[in-house]
């Protein structure tokens, strides 16, 4: 019997504070909301980390996450959530590369995303990205 190795996706959480046309540079994607984290999936991991973040609220991540809840149901929030299409694993790790690159990284300001890793490589979180994310929402807290 033949296993199917296209079980893997990426997804992107989208931030519904902020509505726009949201296209970068060579992707084939355009989004209505800005994106702030691209992963890499199977199953349900797409949902995982806003379980995760009730646990832990270290990560720029899931202050992000934890934010936005204190003024979305989270039902709502899983409905900014846009998996896409199935693929290999090496190929969901290269596009979430890919995305990275071409979305950028609010840690070093080359754009929105949290994401804690770039190029395969692990990042540090600085409560200054925090700070920026604060301010790019005119979050007052």
């Amino acid at each position: 019997m033949k296993t199917n190795k296209n079980i893997y996706y990426n997804y992107f959480y989208l931030n519904p504070l902020k509505q726009g046309k949201y296209q970068y540079n060579d992707l084939p994607l355009c989004f209505l909301y800005e994106p702030f984290y691209v992963g890499k999936g199977v199953n349900d991991r797409y949902l995982q980390h806003f379980k995760e973040c009730e646990k832990s609220s270290k990560s720029l991540k899931c202050k992000y996450i934890n934010y936005l809840k204190t003024i979305y149901s989270i039902n709502y929030l899983k409905s900014f959530v846009i998996r896409l299409p199935f693929v290999s694993e090496e190929r969901a790790f290269q596009n979430e590369r890919i995305y990275i690159n071409q979305i950028g990284l609010l840690k070093d300001g080359s754009g929105c995303l949290v994401n804690q890793k770039d190029k395969g490589r692990r990042m540090k979180i600085s409560r200054k990205s925090w700070k920026n994310i604060k301010k790019l929402n005119n979050i007052k807290r």
